[in-house]
């Protein structure tokens, strides 16, 4: 690592260290613009967090960045591509904000912070997969359906009728997808119920 590396790392390091220190009674902490790693533990047990701003830069959150804090409101920027799975470990009641189809989204969707959005249109369903789902769904009127999810996560969908009998069901049927489970109703507002592992 170059001379110049380190004490960038260093003074990154400080100011951390200065933030945390100073931020005791503070409500938004805005984070430098060229920010590219939150260091481990650099906020760990910090009580006067409501909300963090992240720069639109940031690639990194490390090992509990921000574990034990008060923080309650966080947007993840775009450009991060890297999550520990403990940065917000013993954090509660924490709102998560991400793009979809983006590294901080699934990582939000898999560590429990986003509840993926199922979206009706054009009879079909996307859903974010990464953990086992199960979704109520009432055929708004009579017609094809399919039901696919996105991801990098292996997934199979399986489709079960009102009495719990398993309709179809498809494991990496599409291209490009994790799994396609296609259905016909020929009855207005049929229920059905669908599971995504």
């Amino acid at each position: 690592m170059n001379q110049k590396r380190i004490l960038k790392d260093i003074w990154i390091s400080l100011l951390l260290l200065l933030l945390f220190i100073t931020t005791a009674g503070a409500q938004s902490l805005i984070l430098p613009s060229d920010l590219t790693t939150i260091q481990s533990q650099a906020f760990l047990g910090n009580t006067g967090l409501y909300e963090i701003v992240l720069p639109s830069g940031i690639k990194t959150i490390e090992n509990q960045a921000f574990a034990n804090s008060s923080v309650k409101i966080i947007n993840l920027p775009s450009a991060l591509t890297s999550i520990a799975d403990d940065a917000f470990q013993g954090v509660t009641n924490l709102t998560v904000n991400a793009a979809k189809n983006t590294y901080a989204y699934n990582w939000a969707v898999a560590n429990g912070y986003i509840n993926p959005v199922v979206s009706v249109g054009n009879n079909s369903i996307t859903i974010m997969a990464g953990h086992e789902s199960i979704y109520k769904f009432s055929a708004p009127s009579a017609g094809s359906y399919t039901f696919e999810t996105t991801g990098s996560n292996d997934t199979c969908g399986v489709l079960y009728n009102s009495s719990k009998s398993v309709i179809t069901s498809n494991d990496d049927g599409g291209d490009n997808q994790v799994c396609i489970v296609q259905w016909s109703d020929s009855v207005h507002r049929s229920k059905i119920l669908l599971c995504f592992k």
